[in-house]
């Protein structure tokens, strides 16, 4: 009897759930077609509330649908978590024949994962993508290949990949992807130091960017042409390019296009010496890419923040976001990141004078910038290498890092930026006691600094640290007994005076100048030498 009683409660629980459930399933499809109906002019706030309720009715096709559509809704707001769980859940959704629909799916996630720095999983959405993809699509494919090539650095790889997208577009007539190859193209040859091979490539998809009437094509390719003239050192244009595709991006509502160029502004003032107006962007710049999800441009916002801390003699509040975007580096597959986290780290290792550790990240970043035949940052970490060395009284060394910054500058025709190891070199002669090369150094340098000409301004905005340039260049026409010592001592403290004089915060002025050993000790050389009233010079107290 008590196992009879059992079955019939099983029995008669058993019943109940299944009619439950079935009396859910329709409230849940119920409510689903009234939201249809109720809101039939304006669903796209719905997806998600539709997504679910199909969900719940067992409505799989109707699921899958609104699934989708609010993965892209997630995805277009930067709610990013969100995007990528209804489109994994529309993905599982969605039959294995349907390659349109799975097409649609991995394209919109494949997006996100990029935003993320996720790289693994891009990686295996471009992998499915690739079988998948019919006919035309497959244009597509290749350049977020490419694209994919060029973010974690190989380079001559992604040049491979967008030639033949480039081949793929023309064939299939697709002048939007066309547009966006000759983009990547372009980013490629810039990140390893092809300036004038880039330069035309970005012009060429501005132009057919502009033909097909591509507004987030064009400004990308304006932001990228500002990237060129910037590490050619030409300021006014790289300004001016940046300056037409920043209101391009916020008409678009292109946040992520929006907060690089922000950046991008900021780093440009970096140079001009206005750190406390690059200070403000480069904050706006950060904040927009936290709220995105952007973790490689928050590195890259870090990354400039902690510059400028650097210029101001904030050294901790540098490590900080030196630190941060390491941190974010080493969370993303982002070997460029990487490689200029060395170079800010051994800055900043020289700067408080631990030049061993100077020397060991130096190291690293020339390793890394090799690995990715980047040339520009081969000749950045070449220079600290060289600080590095000269402060460790290892002369030689010095002399081998600067030399070779040297030659690297002058074949990638950075002529702006000759200055810094021509000074290192300069400095090195003198503490070797070899006068005439110290003199040779000089004798090549003070062209970059003559006068308030197109080439001083150059050399002066391009410089890593001015100051310590005239502060070097002085010093060693000062131990030649070079008459000429007096005159560039005074250009220099003229110039340190300058910078100061744009930043109206008082205190940090103050620390500007004191804080900073070479504006402190140029300061100090200008004063012994101008007692006599000989110079006199404005700037605020």
């Amino acid at each position: 009897m008590t196992t009879y009683l059992f079955k019939h409660i099983l029995i008669r629980d058993t019943v109940y759930s299944m009619q439950l459930r079935t009396r859910l399933r329709e409230l849940h499809a119920r409510a689903a077609e009234a939201i249809e109906a109720l809101h039939a002019d304006n669903l796209p706030p719905f997806y998600a509330d539709l997504a679910y309720h199909y969900g719940e009715a067992e409505i799989p096709d109707k699921e899958r649908h609104y699934a989708l559509l609010a993965g892209r809704r997630a995805a277009d707001e930067y709610a990013n978590d969100e995007a990528l769980r209804f489109l994994t859940r529309a993905m599982e959704l969605t039959p294995s024949r349907d390659k349109a629909t799975q097409y649609e799916i991995l394209s919109a996630r494949e997006t996100v994962y990029d935003l993320q720095g996720n790289r693994e999983a891009q990686r295996h959405d471009l992998q499915l993508l690739f079988f998948v993809a019919q006919g035309e699509q497959k244009v597509d494919v290749v350049l977020r290949q490419a694209r994919y090539a060029e973010q974690v650095g190989n380079y001559s790889g992604a040049v491979e990949t967008v030639q033949r997208c480039v081949e793929l577009a023309q064939t299939y007539q697709k002048p939007a992807a066309e547009a966006r190859a000759y983009l990547c193209w372009g980013r490629a040859e810039w990140r390893q130091g092809h300036y004038h091979a880039a330069m035309p490539l970005f012009e060429q998809a501005l132009s057919l960017a502009r033909q097909a009437n591509l507004p987030d094509t064009e400004a990308d390719s304006l932001r990228n042409l500002g990237n060129v003239h910037l590490s050619l050192g030409h300021y006014d244009e790289a300004m001016r390019a940046y300056e037409q595709a920043l209101p391009r991006y916020r008409a678009l509502n292109y946040k992520r296009g929006e907060s690089a160029t922000l950046n991008n502004i900021s780093i440009v003032l970096v140079d001009q010496r206005d750190y406390a107006q690059a200070r403000t962007y480069s904050e706006s710049a950060l904040q927009l890419k936290l709220m995105i999800g952007d973790r490689i441009g928050a590195r890259i916002a870090h990354s400039t923040l902690g510059e400028i801390a650097w210029h101001f003699g904030q050294l901790a509040e540098a490590r900080q976001h030196y630190e941060a975007a390491r941190h974010l580096s080493e969370e993303v597959d982002d070997p460029p990141g990487r490689c200029e986290d060395q170079v800010n780290l051994a800055r900043l290792a020289y700067r408080e004078g631990d030049y061993a550790a100077a020397r060991e990240h130096s190291r690293q970043a020339l390793d890394l910038a090799r690995g990715l035949n980047d040339a520009n940052i081969q000749a950045l970490a070449l220079l600290f290498l060289g600080h590095a060395a000269l402060g460790m009284e290892d002369y030689a060394g010095a002399v081998a890092a600067y030399t070779e910054s040297l030659a690297l500058r002058r074949a990638l025709r950075q002529e702006h930026l000759i200055a810094e190891p021509l000074a290192g070199l300069a400095q090195t002669w003198l503490c070797e006691g070899d006068l005439a090369q110290a003199r040779g150094c000089i004798e090549a340098l003070l062209p970059c600094l003559a006068g308030d000409t197109a080439q001083t301004r150059r050399t002066l905005q391009g410089a890593r640290d001015p100051t310590q340039i005239y502060l070097t260049a002085y010093r060693v026409l000062h131990a030649l007994d070079d008459p000429r010592a007096d005159e560039l001592l005074r250009q220099g403290y003229a110039h340190l005076q300058a910078c100061a004089n744009r930043i109206s915060d008082a205190d940090l002025r103050r620390q500007f100048l004191e804080n900073v050993a070479p504006h402190r000790a140029l300061a100090e050389e200008a004063r012994r030498i101008l007692l006599s009233g000989a110079f006199q010079f404005g700037g605020k107290s």
